[in-house]
């Protein structure tokens, strides 16, 4: 009996080679596609923008107490930046304030900033600046006084009571005055003259 075709060695060995040609002319392909350059580096991230504040940086070194390269940073960025960014001038004037308020040489400056900062966002807080209860108080402070004359301000009362002058007479009423007082002496002085004259031409019987 002899043995069926299909069941050979040599067909069952040439059609494995057959059925293996596709996965090599596959792999051959994707080699030949991979790019000779290597992959360039990833990119690192942050918050710095070029046009912008590098507020990643200056946070850390606040957080990390260093207060004199966070302020150089910032003030660096006022004096080469003419039109900053909303989100750049609370960032800046909010670390500026705090900073510089937490030294008693500095406060003033400190405050100056403070004040700032409430020009560009009036509802701004400071909670997440992590500041001494002194700090707080001094921007209490600060708020409490900008949000008085922001609201006189816009009542319209600018100038305060005492300083108001006093209004001064019409001058119209002095004219109608005086003129209405040389009208009676002068009324006074012509029945004056006709009775003295009357009086002489009686006396002198004309």
């Amino acid at each position: 009996m002899q043995t069926p075709v299909s069941r050979s060695p040599f067909y069952r060995a040439l059609a494995g080679c057959l059925l293996a040609l596709p996965l090599l002319s596959t792999a051959a392909g994707k080699s030949s596609a991979t790019p000779a350059t290597a992959p360039s580096a990833p990119q690192a991230s942050g918050s710095y923008r070029a046009d912008g504040v590098d507020s990643l940086l200056v946070h850390k070194y606040y957080m990390d107490g260093e207060f004199d390269p966070a302020i150089a940073m910032l003030e660096s960025d006022l004096g080469s930046r003419k039109n900053l960014s909303h989100d750049d001038s609370v960032f800046i004037f909010k670390h500026l304030g705090v900073m510089y308020a937490a030294n008693y040489e500095t406060r003033e400056r400190g405050k100056l900033y403070m004040h700032k900062l409430l020009m560009v966002e009036p509802t701004v807080k400071i909670m997440d600046m992590y500041a001494s209860d002194m700090i707080y108080m001094i921007f209490k402070n600060i708020q409490d006084e900008f949000q008085t004359n922001r609201a006189r301000i816009i009542a319209g009362d600018t100038v305060p009571q005492t300083t108001k002058q006093p209004a001064k007479p019409n001058s119209t009423k002095r004219i109608a005055f005086w003129v209405g007082g040389a009208a009676v002496v002068g009324i006074g002085a012509y029945f004056l003259i006709t009775v003295l004259t009357a009086d002489n031409t009686r006396n002198h019987g004309y």
